[in-house]
């Protein structure tokens, strides 16, 4: 998976404003000029509540999720076994129904002796019943569909 570094961009968000507004509670006594809705200052609280906020559009949390899931799926491919080309194939000589396997069926097979243990007409079985996904194949053979 290949996951792009540019900027993420909210198009809902970017005409966003947070205004506060309210009517001058000191109005009789010479305060502020203005009448009701216009525009009033933060309180101090609020603006200390808001310091430790990471700057807006930071997206740093998104960016660790892309980066966490892409070395969960590098984990999982070590998981799953070799590369097609360095991993070994079951040949026709071992038994007669693989000679009739194409390699990426061979492959699915290897991928899935590798993770669950499981013997060869079990793990052959499993795939064929769903069309040699391996993910599939290996959530049912451990769901017990065998």
């Amino acid at each position: 998976m290949v996951v792009e570094r540019t900027a993420m961009h909210y198009p809902n968000l970017q005409s966003c404003r947070v205004v506060l507004s309210g009517t001058p509670s000191s109005s009789a006594g010479g305060g502020r000029s203005g009448g009701a809705g216009s525009p009033v200052p933060m309180p101090r609280e609020a603006l200390d509540a808001l310091a430790p906020l990471p700057p807006p559009y930071s997206f740093e949390t998104e960016r660790d999720v892309i980066s966490k899931k892409g070395e969960e799926e590098s984990k999982m491919s070590d998981l799953l076994g070799p590369s097609p080309s360095a991993a070994p194939t079951p040949s026709s000589s071992s038994s007669g129904s693989y000679g009739n396997l194409t390699r990426k069926e061979r492959d699915s097979l290897t991928k899935m002796k590798n993770v669950t243990n499981a013997s060869d007409s079990v793990c052959l079985r499993i795939l064929r019943k769903n069309r040699f996904k391996v993910d599939t194949s290996v959530n049912a053979y451990y769901r017990g569909d065998r």
